[in-house]
């Protein structure tokens, strides 16, 4: 399982109703090859999580590094791992509004700085990343 995270820049502005299509499609092409993670936006820049197979995932991210959207593409972690952190997410897009309304300030800060480019240190990605699914998670079993 190869994991791996980047931020980038929109080049253009997102309504709610475009980044939930975009997840949506994203969503139904993963799923035919075995891609789980999620996309994230704020003030105008992305950061999304993807796992699968490594050469998958790296093809994968070539195409979307590709995509006129967005600019500045920045891989912030890779990893090999044993198992998936986003077993049911194909690609779940999760509003920083919604981070910020289930985590708190703490989280929600810690967020937004990885998104500014501050964080770039793996360890600190994936510590992020692990608590914001595990909220999110348990959230959604309440």
């Amino acid at each position: 399982m190869f994991q791996l995270a980047y931020t980038s820049k929109a080049n253009q502005a997102f309504l709610l109703d475009e980044l939930t299509e975009l997840s949506n499609d994203a969503g139904m092409r993963n799923r035919k090859i075995d891609v789980t993670g999620m996309l994230v936006h704020h003030d105008g820049t992305f950061f999304q999580f993807l796992e699968g197979n490594e050469l998958v995932i790296k093809a994968l991210y070539k195409r979307i590094s590709q995509d006129s959207r967005h600019t500045n593409c920045k891989i912030i972690y890779t990893q090999e791992s044993n198992t998936r952190m986003f077993s049911n997410w194909f690609t779940r897009y999760l509003s920083f509004e919604y981070i910020r309304e289930i985590t708190g300030e703490e989280l929600s800060e810690d967020f937004e700085e990885l998104l500014a480019g501050k964080i770039e240190n793996k360890d600190e990605v994936m510590r992020i990343v692990n608590k914001l699914t595990s909220i999110v998670s348990s959230h959604h079993s309440d």
